[in-house]
Parts: structure tokens; sequence; C-alpha cells
């Protein structure tokens, strides 16, 4: 997301109009979830379950629950999410480039990544 935020307001003032931004942020979201599937591996536990979950809003009677689950399923997930993710980066560099709105497809395309990883969380 915050890949997101520096590529719009900043990304046409950016160095190669901050394309370097939306990929090292994915890149760095591969490492993570890389991590995270080794050490699932290495922990060999098929009950393995994470779980965080807050108040967003409460107004009297009705309140809106937040939260995030991680389990086997969701570390592959985030890893198959991650991997397909930074390809499509690393392609769009080479095949957008000299494109007028290049730096809001960066922008999108990291703001569809993390959508799709908040969806494999939730």
């Amino acid at each position: 997301m915050a890949a997101f935020v520096i590529q719009i307001f900043f990304g046409k003032r950016l160095p190669r109009q901050g394309d370097w931004v939306s990929v090292g942020a994915i890149t760095i979201t591969l490492i993570l979830s890389i991590a995270m599937f080794v050490a699932m591996l290495l922990g060999n536990d098929p009950a393995f379950k994470q779980e965080a979950s807050f108040t967003w809003l409460d107004m009297g009677s009705f309140s809106i629950q937040l939260g995030f689950l991680v389990d086997n399923i969701t570390v592959i997930m985030l890893l198959v999410v991650a991997l397909i993710s930074t390809c499509t980066h690393i392609f769009s560099l080479k095949y957008l480039e000299g494109d007028i709105r290049y730096s809001r497809y960066f922008a999108y395309l990291g703001l569809f990544t993390f959508s799709m990883n908040g969806i494999v969380l939730a």
C-alpha cells in the first residue's frame, strides 16, 4: 500500500518514474513469502494457525471486525500471488517502457497486488 501511495503522488518525479518502488516492494513481499514458506516446511505442523482481529468500527450494538488468518494454505497462496506478481512487475518494466501512464500503471498494479494479498489473508 505504501508503494501505491508513493507511486501515485511522487511517481512522475522519481527516477525512472518510480517503477523501482513497486518492483522493490513486490520483491520484498516475495522474499518474505519464501521465508514463510520455508519456515512452514521446516516446522512441519499441519495444525499451524495464527489469527489476529480487531474492531474496525464500533457504533453501539453494531460493530465491524477486521481479521487476518495465516495457516499453511495461506502461506502457499501468499507465495503464489507474490511470485506471479513479481514476474508481472518485472515483465512490465520493458513491455510498458515509454508509455504515457507508465507510473500510474505501476501504482495500480501495486494496489492490485496489495488487494490480492488482503484477500488471501482475510
